[in-house]
């Protein structure tokens, strides 16, 4: 819903939105009470708007993945992974895993294309991201999905900064940070 200066949010997926909404001939727009307000990039001024429907849908809630015995993710043990480290994490149990063992590191920072609870847990137990380059004390992410507990985080939080993807995902961002560490699956190699 607008704000008093007349700002909506895009609540979970900046994505390309701002790129879409700039490019658009008529926008429309759903304004959801029950979205999570978020910052960043995620501003839309009602002026930019041609026609909006007001409704109250809470976010698709999906419970991260889970590790089971005989899953590979199992195996993940601690690594030597720096304290310090910029981490993006990627959907799965395998990143879920990963994020179990971070526990003991300090200082993370998180620039990610996808949030997730895991991203969550992990930001709550290494909080400040002392060692980025980039968006210091700042978790960044271009959309997330998870459950209710990752949306209450992500609502009014000014530790959240949504950025659109051509920053999440640009090359150059990237390689600005030292110690980027990206934990991903892999369905299938070629």
């Amino acid at each position: 819903m607008p704000d008093e200066h007349g700002y909506c949010s895009l609540g979970t997926a900046v994505e390309a939105m701002q790129a879409a909404i700039r490019s658009a001939k008529t926008v429309i727009v759903q304004l959801n009470a029950a979205m999570p307000r978020t910052l960043g990039e995620s501003f839309v001024h009602v002026s930019q708007i041609d026609y909006a429907v007001e409704v109250e849908v809470r976010p698709t809630s999906c419970r991260p993945a889970r590790s089971t015995p005989w899953r590979p993710d199992r195996r993940v043990r601690r690594g030597d992974g720096p304290d310090g480290a910029t981490l993006q994490m990627g959907i799965g149990a395998i990143p879920n895993a990963v994020a179990l063992f971070l526990r003991d590191k300090h200082d993370l920072g998180i620039h990610t294309e996808l949030m997730t609870d895991p991203v969550v847990d992990s930001w709550r137990r290494c909080r400040d991201g002392a060692g980025k380059e980039r968006n210091r004390g700042k978790i960044v992410a271009t959309f997330m999905m998870g459950t209710e507990k990752l949306y209450r985080f992500a609502h009014d939080n000014p530790m959240l900064e949504m950025r659109a993807c051509d920053f999440t995902n640009d090359t150059h961002v990237i390689r600005s940070f030292r110690r980027m560490t990206a934990i991903n699956s892999a369905i299938a190699i070629d």
